[in-house]
Parts: C-alpha cells; structure tokens; sequence
C-alpha cells in the first residue's frame, strides 16, 4: 500500500466533531458488528448458492452456506407492501432490520417503504 493511499484513508479525530459525524461513526460501527456476527460466521464454511425471487420494488435474496442461509429481504419502493417469508425465516423475527418488518396474523411479511430485513442462521 503506498503511503500517499494510507495517508488519504485515515481518519481525522476533527472529522468527528459534531453529533453529526459522531452518530455516523457510531451507525457505521453498528453495520460492522452486525457483519461480523451475522455474515462472517456463515461465509468461513462453503458457498452453496443462491436465489434471488422478484416481485415488484420487493427483492427478496437468499445466500446458501454449509453453516445456513443469509437471508436478505428489502422493499425499495415507496409504498408499503407484503409478502410471504423467505423458506427459514417463518415465525422468526428479523435479526437486523432497517424499518419494521413484521409477520402478520395471515403469516405474510409487512414492507414498509425504503425497508430492508436480514435473517441469518449464524443468529439462530
């Protein structure tokens, strides 16, 4: 690595001065955390795979491990939307969500807008 590219990516504590920039560090600290333990721990064993399935502004991904499934489920749109749990993920609440991702009482997953939901078997 060339100094002047070490040099242009470290970080300034002045960069941090306002709440602002401290709650993005913090945000981006929390993205990391949950990277380390719900994707890491699935993708040291074998990649077996995966599945993307459509509908609408609503993608639903499945990536297959040795260790299980990461499941991500996301609804660019801008209006809310449903549909029905990834195989896995029925019954399970999200284990990390941006917006509220809940199942309903007919078993169907509730989308809000600009939503996005990740179930890992690493968590489980």
């Amino acid at each position: 690595l060339a100094d002047q590219t070490f040099a242009s990516a470290k970080l300034d504590p002045a960069d941090f001065a306002t709440e602002e920039a401290r709650a993005q560090l913090g945000a981006f600290r929390d993205l990391a955390a949950l990277r380390r333990s719900l994707v890491w721990p699935l993708t040291a064993g074998r990649y077996e795979g995966s599945r993307l399935e459509r509908a609408g502004d609503v993608l639903a991904l499945t990536w297959r491990f040795a260790a299980g499934p990461l499941v991500l489920v996301l609804n660019a749109g801008a209006h809310p939307t449903s549909l029905a749990p990834p195989e896995g993920c029925a019954g399970r609440a999200p284990d990390a969500a941006l917006g509220a991702v809940v199942e309903g009482a007919d078993g169907r997953l509730s989308l809000p807008p600009f939503c996005a939901a990740l179930w890992s078997r690493a968590a489980a």
